[in-house]
């Protein structure tokens, strides 16, 4: 009355089924253990790059505290002097301060009597730090701001007929 049966999809067990079960949990360690051993191998490769990398840019570039997008505008006839104004002005940015030239243009007005900077931001002082070190009057420093900003200029220079003050003594040539 309580015979078990057997099941009819089932096979009776032999020695061959025995050897590949044991066969199996041996290959699935080998293939876990070489998947550690790849992944090691790629983190040991990788970890020492990322190392090099870090300490390498973080030691050697040390940016300022200030960084002027300057636009040059030339406000007297004769052209030329705003070259020169130009290759003065990276002597002038020393230490915390970077002058990048972003833009030179000639000024709608002619004959500019006196040299002065536009803030292109809201907050003038990095307009008014360079005014001090080009040694214009940093009270007279104004705020515009340009519709176009493309080039993200903080400040304009407009170069009057004292922008020679501007240049060393010596770098100051007349062009015909």
């Amino acid at each position: 009355m309580f015979k078990s049966k057997r099941s009819r999809g089932s096979k009776p067990s032999s020695s061959k089924s025995s050897g590949s079960r044991k066969v199996r949990p041996v290959l699935r360690r080998l293939f876990d253990l070489i998947l550690v051993l790849g992944m090691a191998a790629a983190v040991a490769y990788v970890l020492p790059l990322v190392i090099k990398i870090n300490r390498g840019y973080s030691r050697t570039q040390e940016t300022p505290d200030r960084v002027v997008y300057l636009q040059v505008v030339d406000g007297q006839p004769d052209a030329g002097l705003a070259r020169q104004v130009k290759a003065v002005l990276k002597d002038v940015a020393e230490g915390e301060m970077q002058i990048e030239i972003v833009d030179s243009d000639r000024f709608e007005l002619r004959n500019v009597s006196r040299s002065f900077i536009i803030a292109r931001e809201e907050d003038p002082t990095t307009a008014r730090m360079l005014a001090e070190r080009l040694g214009l009057d940093p009270g007279e420093v104004s705020y515009k701001p340009l519709l176009n900003n493309n080039q993200h200029a903080t400040a304009t220079l407009v170069l009057g007929e004292d922008a020679a003050m501007l240049l060393p003594q010596d770098s100051v040539t007349t062009e015909n």
